[in-house]
Protein backbone atom coordinates (compact mmCIF):
# COMPACT_ATOMS: atom_id res chain seq x y z
CA UNK A 1 0.00 0.00 0.00
CA UNK A 2 1.01 3.69 -0.78
CA UNK A 3 2.74 5.98 1.92
CA UNK A 4 1.24 8.96 2.27
CA UNK A 5 2.58 12.52 3.19
CA UNK A 6 -0.46 15.03 4.34
CA UNK A 7 0.24 18.75 4.25
CA UNK A 8 -2.39 20.59 5.66
CA UNK A 9 -2.56 23.97 7.68
CA UNK A 10 -3.41 23.12 11.65
CA UNK A 11 -6.65 25.60 10.85
CA UNK A 12 -7.88 22.19 9.10
CA UNK A 13 -6.26 19.79 11.70
CA UNK A 14 -9.91 18.73 13.00
CA UNK A 15 -11.08 17.89 8.99
CA UNK A 16 -7.61 16.07 8.26
CA UNK A 17 -7.52 13.77 11.52
CA UNK A 18 -10.81 13.14 11.92
CA UNK A 19 -12.25 12.29 8.16
CA UNK A 20 -9.08 12.25 5.65
CA UNK A 21 -6.97 10.15 7.61
CA UNK A 22 -9.70 7.65 9.27
CA UNK A 23 -10.33 7.17 5.91
CA UNK A 24 -7.22 6.90 4.00
CA UNK A 25 -5.65 4.32 7.23
CA UNK A 26 -8.64 2.16 7.20
CA UNK A 27 -8.47 1.80 3.18
CA UNK A 28 -4.89 0.63 4.33
CA UNK A 29 -2.50 3.34 3.60
CA UNK A 30 0.02 4.28 5.68
CA UNK A 31 -0.07 7.73 7.16
CA UNK A 32 3.10 10.31 7.54
CA UNK A 33 1.53 13.30 8.97
CA UNK A 34 3.58 16.21 11.58
CA UNK A 35 1.24 15.38 14.60
CA UNK A 36 2.68 11.15 14.60
CA UNK A 37 6.55 11.75 13.01
CA UNK A 38 7.59 14.95 14.11
CA UNK A 39 10.53 14.57 16.85
CA UNK A 40 11.07 17.42 19.65
CA UNK A 41 14.50 19.09 19.36
CA UNK A 42 14.93 19.51 15.42
CA UNK A 43 13.91 21.94 12.82
CA UNK A 44 10.54 22.18 11.59
CA UNK A 45 11.59 22.45 8.58
CA UNK A 46 14.00 19.74 8.89
CA UNK A 47 11.59 17.12 9.96
CA UNK A 48 9.40 18.26 7.24
CA UNK A 49 11.59 17.61 4.53
CA UNK A 50 12.62 14.84 6.28
CA UNK A 51 9.65 13.14 6.50
CA UNK A 52 8.35 13.98 3.35
CA UNK A 53 10.83 12.03 1.33
CA UNK A 54 9.94 9.14 2.98
CA UNK A 55 6.29 9.12 0.86
CA UNK A 56 5.35 7.39 -2.35
CA UNK A 57 2.76 9.74 -2.65
CA UNK A 58 1.73 13.69 -1.20
CA UNK A 59 -1.48 14.71 -0.38
CA UNK A 60 -1.77 18.77 -0.77
CA UNK A 61 -4.65 20.04 1.45
CA UNK A 62 -5.75 22.98 -0.17
CA UNK A 63 -7.66 25.61 1.86
CA UNK A 64 -7.80 29.55 2.76
CA UNK A 65 -5.54 28.96 5.40
CA UNK A 66 -3.15 26.51 4.12
CA UNK A 67 -2.54 29.32 0.87
CA UNK A 68 -1.97 31.48 3.83
CA UNK A 69 0.95 29.17 5.29
CA UNK A 70 4.41 28.79 4.33
CA UNK A 71 5.17 25.84 5.58
CA UNK A 72 2.51 24.37 2.92
CA UNK A 73 3.94 26.42 0.48
CA UNK A 74 7.30 25.34 1.45
CA UNK A 75 5.76 21.48 1.16
CA UNK A 76 3.96 21.88 -2.10
CA UNK A 77 7.19 23.03 -3.44
CA UNK A 78 8.93 20.30 -3.23
CA UNK A 79 5.98 18.26 -3.72
CA UNK A 80 5.39 19.38 -7.03
CA UNK A 81 9.40 19.45 -7.60
CA UNK A 82 9.22 15.68 -8.21
CA UNK A 83 6.64 15.86 -10.69
CA UNK A 84 6.11 19.28 -12.34
CA UNK A 85 4.43 17.80 -14.99
CA UNK A 86 1.96 15.55 -12.60
CA UNK A 87 2.28 12.76 -15.03
CA UNK A 88 3.20 10.70 -12.67
CA UNK A 89 0.21 10.78 -10.12
CA UNK A 90 2.19 10.97 -7.03
CA UNK A 91 0.79 14.68 -5.99
CA UNK A 92 -2.96 14.59 -4.99
CA UNK A 93 -4.21 18.32 -4.20
CA UNK A 94 -7.17 17.91 -2.57
CA UNK A 95 -9.67 21.31 -2.87
CA UNK A 96 -11.27 22.15 0.25
CA UNK A 97 -12.94 25.44 0.12
CA UNK A 98 -13.42 27.71 -2.91
CA UNK A 99 -9.75 29.29 -2.79
CA UNK A 100 -8.38 28.94 -5.61
CA UNK A 101 -5.98 26.88 -6.23
CA UNK A 102 -1.70 27.77 -6.28
CA UNK A 103 -0.33 28.29 -9.55
CA UNK A 104 1.46 26.10 -10.39
CA UNK A 105 -1.37 23.27 -10.04
CA UNK A 106 -3.78 25.37 -12.09
CA UNK A 107 -1.02 25.25 -14.44
CA UNK A 108 -0.67 21.94 -15.26
CA UNK A 109 -4.30 21.31 -14.41
CA UNK A 110 -4.33 18.17 -13.05
CA UNK A 111 -7.31 15.92 -12.08
CA UNK A 112 -7.37 17.47 -8.49
CA UNK A 113 -9.83 15.95 -5.95
CA UNK A 114 -12.56 18.38 -5.00
CA UNK A 115 -14.09 17.69 -1.25
CA UNK A 116 -15.62 21.11 -0.69
CA UNK A 117 -18.95 18.81 0.29
CA UNK A 118 -17.32 16.05 1.90
CA UNK A 119 -20.72 13.93 1.84
CA UNK A 120 -20.33 13.16 -1.73
CA UNK A 121 -19.20 9.86 -2.33
CA UNK A 122 -17.37 10.03 -5.54
CA UNK A 123 -14.36 12.81 -4.99
CA UNK A 124 -13.75 10.19 -2.03
CA UNK A 125 -13.57 7.01 -4.62
CA UNK A 126 -11.17 8.89 -6.68
CA UNK A 127 -8.76 9.73 -3.93
CA UNK A 128 -9.10 6.10 -2.95
CA UNK A 129 -8.31 5.30 -6.14
CA UNK A 130 -5.62 7.26 -6.32
CA UNK A 131 -3.94 5.77 -3.04
CA UNK A 132 -4.21 2.16 -4.23
CA UNK A 133 -6.31 1.82 -1.28
CA UNK A 134 -9.85 -0.03 -0.83
CA UNK A 135 -12.52 0.51 2.14
CA UNK A 136 -14.85 -2.27 0.38
CA UNK A 137 -17.64 -0.01 0.44
CA UNK A 138 -18.11 4.56 0.13
CA UNK A 139 -16.13 6.58 2.16
CA UNK A 140 -19.17 8.34 3.42
CA UNK A 141 -20.57 5.54 4.48
CA UNK A 142 -17.90 4.00 6.42
CA UNK A 143 -17.87 7.80 7.83
CA UNK A 144 -21.51 7.57 8.85
CA UNK A 145 -21.35 4.31 10.24
CA UNK A 146 -18.61 5.19 12.44
CA UNK A 147 -20.41 8.48 12.94
CA UNK A 148 -23.67 7.18 14.54
CA UNK A 149 -21.56 4.68 16.41
CA UNK A 150 -19.83 7.36 18.49
CA UNK A 151 -22.90 8.91 18.86
CA UNK A 152 -24.44 6.01 20.53
CA UNK A 153 -21.53 5.31 22.63
CA UNK A 154 -21.85 8.52 23.94
CA UNK A 155 -24.94 8.78 24.80
CA UNK A 156 -24.24 6.05 26.12
CA UNK A 157 -26.48 3.62 23.97
CA UNK A 158 -25.27 -0.08 22.67
CA UNK A 159 -24.34 -1.08 19.55
CA UNK A 160 -24.41 -3.55 17.09
CA UNK A 161 -21.68 -2.82 14.38
CA UNK A 162 -23.47 -5.53 11.70
CA UNK A 163 -21.06 -5.94 8.58
CA UNK A 164 -21.14 -7.79 5.54
CA UNK A 165 -18.06 -9.23 3.42
CA UNK A 166 -15.08 -7.31 2.40
CA UNK A 167 -15.88 -3.93 4.23
CA UNK A 168 -13.29 -2.47 5.88
CA UNK A 169 -14.89 -3.06 10.10
CA UNK A 170 -11.93 -3.22 11.82
CA UNK A 171 -10.01 -0.38 11.04
CA UNK A 172 -13.43 1.46 12.12
CA UNK A 173 -13.84 -0.12 15.25
CA UNK A 174 -10.12 0.20 16.29
CA UNK A 175 -10.39 3.83 15.49
CA UNK A 176 -13.49 4.33 17.74
CA UNK A 177 -11.49 2.42 20.48
CA UNK A 178 -8.96 4.23 20.87
CA UNK A 179 -10.89 7.86 20.77
CA UNK A 180 -9.87 9.53 23.77
CA UNK A 181 -13.20 9.99 25.05
CA UNK A 182 -14.66 6.03 24.03
CA UNK A 183 -11.40 4.51 25.20
CA UNK A 184 -12.45 0.70 25.11
CA UNK A 185 -10.87 -2.86 25.85
CA UNK A 186 -11.66 -4.72 22.47
CA UNK A 187 -12.24 -8.49 22.94
CA UNK A 188 -12.01 -11.01 20.39
CA UNK A 189 -14.70 -14.26 20.83
CA UNK A 190 -12.78 -16.20 17.99
CA UNK A 191 -9.78 -15.74 20.59
CA UNK A 192 -8.44 -18.80 22.84
CA UNK A 193 -8.44 -16.21 25.35
CA UNK A 194 -11.53 -15.90 25.81
CA UNK A 195 -12.79 -19.10 25.58
CA UNK A 196 -15.67 -18.76 28.25
CA UNK A 197 -17.08 -17.16 30.96
CA UNK A 198 -14.56 -16.59 33.38
CA UNK A 199 -11.67 -15.58 30.51
CA UNK A 200 -14.74 -12.95 28.97
CA UNK A 201 -15.07 -11.73 32.71
CA UNK A 202 -11.47 -11.67 33.10
CA UNK A 203 -10.49 -10.18 30.16
CA UNK A 204 -13.27 -7.27 30.85
CA UNK A 205 -11.75 -6.46 33.62
CA UNK A 206 -8.02 -6.64 32.44
CA UNK A 207 -9.09 -4.68 29.55
CA UNK A 208 -10.28 -1.45 31.89
CA UNK A 209 -7.31 -1.37 34.18
CA UNK A 210 -8.18 -3.97 36.70
CA UNK A 211 -6.93 -6.58 37.75
CA UNK A 212 -8.88 -8.18 40.77
CA UNK A 213 -8.99 -12.07 40.75
CA UNK A 214 -12.39 -13.28 40.37
CA UNK A 215 -14.01 -16.69 42.51
CA UNK A 216 -15.12 -19.79 40.78
CA UNK A 217 -18.76 -19.34 39.44
CA UNK A 218 -21.56 -18.40 40.97
CA UNK A 219 -19.38 -15.44 42.87
CA UNK A 220 -17.86 -14.49 40.02
CA UNK A 221 -20.56 -12.39 38.89
CA UNK A 222 -20.95 -10.88 42.52
CA UNK A 223 -17.15 -9.02 42.57
CA UNK A 224 -17.39 -8.83 38.71
CA UNK A 225 -20.42 -6.46 38.68
CA UNK A 226 -19.08 -4.56 41.65
CA UNK A 227 -16.10 -3.98 40.06
CA UNK A 228 -17.90 -2.19 37.29
CA UNK A 229 -20.44 -0.39 39.13
CA UNK A 230 -17.34 1.11 40.76
CA UNK A 231 -16.67 2.68 37.47
CA UNK A 232 -18.16 5.60 36.84
CA UNK A 233 -18.85 4.02 33.25
CA UNK A 234 -17.29 1.36 31.28
CA UNK A 235 -17.72 0.36 27.10
CA UNK A 236 -16.54 -2.84 26.01
CA UNK A 237 -16.30 -4.09 22.29
CA UNK A 238 -16.90 -8.15 21.64
CA UNK A 239 -15.66 -8.90 18.02
CA UNK A 240 -17.23 -11.91 16.47
CA UNK A 241 -20.27 -12.36 18.79
CA UNK A 242 -21.39 -14.77 16.00
CA UNK A 243 -19.12 -17.01 18.16
CA UNK A 244 -21.28 -16.34 21.44
CA UNK A 245 -23.56 -19.23 21.28
CA UNK A 246 -21.22 -21.61 20.99
CA UNK A 247 -19.16 -20.42 24.02
CA UNK A 248 -21.73 -19.18 26.35
CA UNK A 249 -24.35 -21.30 25.45
CA UNK A 250 -27.04 -21.23 28.33
CA UNK A 251 -25.30 -18.79 30.32
CA UNK A 252 -28.42 -17.45 31.64
CA UNK A 253 -27.01 -15.62 34.75
CA UNK A 254 -24.03 -14.22 32.76
CA UNK A 255 -26.49 -12.44 30.42
CA UNK A 256 -28.89 -11.27 32.78
CA UNK A 257 -25.51 -9.92 34.61
CA UNK A 258 -24.15 -8.06 31.83
CA UNK A 259 -28.05 -6.67 30.95
CA UNK A 260 -28.61 -5.38 34.29
CA UNK A 261 -25.27 -3.40 34.67
CA UNK A 262 -26.45 -2.01 31.03
CA UNK A 263 -30.22 -1.30 31.28
CA UNK A 264 -30.17 -1.64 35.28
CA UNK A 265 -27.28 0.26 36.80
CA UNK A 266 -26.26 2.12 33.63
CA UNK A 267 -22.67 1.90 34.05
CA UNK A 268 -21.89 -0.26 30.70
CA UNK A 269 -22.44 0.09 27.09
CA UNK A 270 -21.31 -2.73 24.05
CA UNK A 271 -19.96 -2.62 20.58
CA UNK A 272 -20.74 -5.78 19.68
CA UNK A 273 -19.55 -7.01 16.36
CA UNK A 274 -21.18 -9.89 14.39
CA UNK A 275 -21.98 -10.90 10.79
CA UNK A 276 -25.56 -12.03 11.86
CA UNK A 277 -28.11 -9.62 13.69
CA UNK A 278 -27.54 -9.78 17.31
CA UNK A 279 -31.08 -10.05 17.97
CA UNK A 280 -31.09 -13.44 15.62
CA UNK A 281 -28.10 -14.76 17.74
CA UNK A 282 -30.00 -15.15 20.93
CA UNK A 283 -33.33 -16.66 21.78
CA UNK A 284 -36.27 -14.40 21.95
CA UNK A 285 -36.73 -14.43 26.20
CA UNK A 286 -32.95 -14.58 26.34
CA UNK A 287 -31.57 -11.84 28.97
CA UNK A 288 -29.40 -9.89 26.56
CA UNK A 289 -32.63 -9.30 23.97
CA UNK A 290 -34.19 -6.66 26.40
CA UNK A 291 -31.01 -4.35 25.80
CA UNK A 292 -31.52 -1.00 23.98
CA UNK A 293 -29.51 -1.31 20.93
CA UNK A 294 -29.22 0.58 17.75
CA UNK A 295 -28.28 -1.89 14.72
CA UNK A 296 -25.15 0.26 12.17
CA UNK A 297 -24.55 -1.90 9.47
CA UNK A 298 -21.21 -1.88 6.90
CA UNK A 299 -22.57 -3.55 4.04
CA UNK A 300 -20.92 -6.01 1.76
CA UNK A 301 -18.50 -5.35 -1.29
CA UNK A 302 -21.05 -4.65 -4.26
Amino acid sequence: MAKLFISYAHADQDWVLNRLVPVLEAGGAEIVIDVRQFRAGRTVVGEMDQWQDTADRQILVITKDSLASDPCRHEWDRAIGRDPSFTNGVILPIRRDDSPLPAPITLANPLHIDLRNDRDAAPWALLLQGCGADLGLPATQWLAARDEIERCLRVPRSVNLLVGNGSRWRPLLNHIATRPDLTMPVLDLESPAVADRPSLLKEILHGLGSRTALPDQPKDLLVFHAEIKARNFSRVALLHFDQAPYKFPNDVPLFAGLRHLIQTDRRLALLIQSRTPFQTLIPRDHPLSEIDMTTVKLPATP
